[in-house]
């Protein structure tokens, strides 16, 4: 039996996952690195640490007796719109600017006057957003000569893993569709848009099919990883569409009217379709997919379930351990729906939906006496979901039919969280099929790229959703998180010139504290 091995390089880990050639899972991994903040809304991470948490990752999977040496080929997923740049010698030049970072405000604003919004969102298939990889090269030719200098390649997160393990450039139309620099109909990248940068075209990697072979494993590389050298890597994906093929979403027949909801340090609304369908409205985006002849519309939060791990350390006592989020979870479920009274803006990273604005921030609207910790707690998971039902809105308006929609990301690991995504989006919920979506992706990539899966459906088919029923959405929620919805929209109006005066007033010295 073929075994393959997917790679999903995340923000806060990444995690490893071994297939056999029928779908079975026959391990997972994971190891950890931080995301730096050394200035207000910078979030950088070390390409180093990546490819020492693939090591450490691998290594524990080959101390439980996990058969690496039998994988036929890698797969890979990884973090989208990061930034990697690499010198003329393969190094990488300095810390990657994550999807986290928001300190290219001004450039996305640049890149829009310079192409047009309309001529860019043609193109591109979005808005110019502070996230995006086109605005972080902006920013790096206008305020870090030095490294742009130095830098002979740009890549994104997972392609850094690629050439670590194959020594190859390349990339694939799901990630590179994330930059702004790609025409996500020709699914290659954009003359006029590099123009616009002023980009060389041979700063950019070759873009293939995500199930195409991109190189071999090299000798060192392997003999340190415990795998066989000379196994193909795959070009792999941006993490939410490896995770859609990871929970069936293909984009075809089978999976008509299923949209996917992760939520995991970030989350994502992702929606399959036919052909590049162009809907910027409500900080909708459009991007290629990994499957061949098929895109997605997706809405995105800079933040996600990690709304809870941030809530639980501000809660933690001076000096002490903060509350454990399952517990904090807990409590919140036996909270009312609508936290009584208690409305969280989620926009503690800035925001891309329903507007792009990285000045936004975060806010408990309605605190009185009597709440708790756990009215905090429900009223966070709420937050998320409706501003999460954004996505599934905006989609709708672009004529996109959504019946039910299945939750995948770090959320599954708690009731309440499919709970209220299903009441506030007032459709089913399923939950995911398999931990760690994206990383069965990317090994499904792998194995269809080898031809031991035979097609895109062929992997679909093979992600059995579990015997349980979908969570139905309580028409009384419903309701109550309909009028919740309009109020964050009215709210999040209202508190504008305040994000603007406050974002003002940040300073680095603000950063560790």
């Amino acid at each position: 039996m073929d075994l393959f091995l997917g790679l999903d390089l995340g923000t806060s880990n990444l995690k490893a996952l071994v297939m056999t050639d029928t779908g079975a899972i026959v391990a997972r991994g994971a190891a950890s690195y931080p995301l730096l903040r050394p200035r207000p809304g910078w979030a950088v991470q070390n390409p180093g640490a990546w490819w020492a948490a693939l090591v450490e990752v691998l290594a524990d999977l080959r101390a439980r007796a996990v058969p690496l040496e039998r994988v036929e080929a890698i797969g890979l997923s990884g973090q989208m719109h990061g930034l990697v740049l690499l010198d003329s010698a393969g190094n990488a030049v300095g810390p990657c600017q994550t999807w986290a970072d928001a300190r290219c405000a001004a450039e996305a604003r640049l890149l829009e006057r310079r192409v047009g919004a309309r001529r860019l969102a043609a193109i591109a298939g979005s808005r110019a957003n502070p996230s995006a990889t086109a605005a972080k090269l902006l920013w790096m030719r206008r305020h870090d000569r030095d490294r742009w200098r130095a830098a002979a390649y740009f890549m994104l997160p997972k392609d850094y893993l690629r050439w670590r393990l194959t020594g190859a450039l390349a990339t694939d139309a799901s990630d590179a569709s994330g930059t702004l620099l790609c025409d996500i109909t020709m699914r290659d990248w954009s003359p006029p848009l590099l123009a616009a940068l002023g980009l060389p075209a041979n700063a950019s990697l070759p873009i293939l099919a995500s199930h195409a072979v991109t190189g071999q494993l090299m000798r060192s590389a392997a003999a340190l990883l415990g795998l066989r050298a000379g196994i193909p890597v795959m070009a792999g994906g941006g993490d939410v569409e490896c995770a859609a093929i990871g929970q069936g979403i293909v984009g075809g027949q089978a999976d008509a009217g299923t949209a996917l909801a992760t939520l995991g340090t970030a989350g994502q609304f992702f929606a399959a379709t036919e052909r590049p369908l162009i809907a910027t409205e409500r900080g909708l985006q459009t991007l290629c997919h990994v499957v061949p002849d098929r895109w997605h519309v997706m809405g995105a939060l800079l933040i996600g379930a990690s709304a809870m791990d941030w809530l639980a350390g501000i809660l933690a006592p001076p000096g002490g351990a903060p509350p454990a989020v399952a517990q904090l979870l807990d409590e919140a479920a036996h909270e009312p729906a609508g936290a009584r009274g208690l409305l969280f803006v989620p926009h503690v990273n800035g925001t891309r939906m329903p507007t792009v604005d990285p000045a936004a921030s975060g806010a408990f609207v309605g605190l009185r006496p009597w709440h708790t910790r756990a009215s905090l707690a429900r009223a966070v998971v709420e937050g998320v979901a409706l501003a999460l039902r954004e996505g599934l809105e905006a989609s709708r308006a672009a004529g996109i039919p959504i019946r039910r929609v299945r939750l995948a990301g770090g959320a599954q690991q708690h009731s309440l969280w499919a709970r209220v995504q299903a009441d506030a989006f007032g459709v089913p919920v399923e939950l995911g099929a398999a931990e760690n979506a994206s990383a069965l992706g990317a090994a499904m990539l792998a194995a269809i790229g080898s031809g031991a899966i035979a097609s895109f459906a062929a992997a679909a088919a093979l992600v059995a959703q579990p015997d349980v029923d979908p969570i139905e959405p309580d028409p009384a929620a419903t309701a109550l998180y309909t009028e919740r919805a309009a109020l964050l929209r009215t709210v999040m109006r209202q508190l504008r010139p305040t994000w603007r005066a406050l974002a003002e007033d940040a300073s680095p010295e603000d950063a560790g504290h």
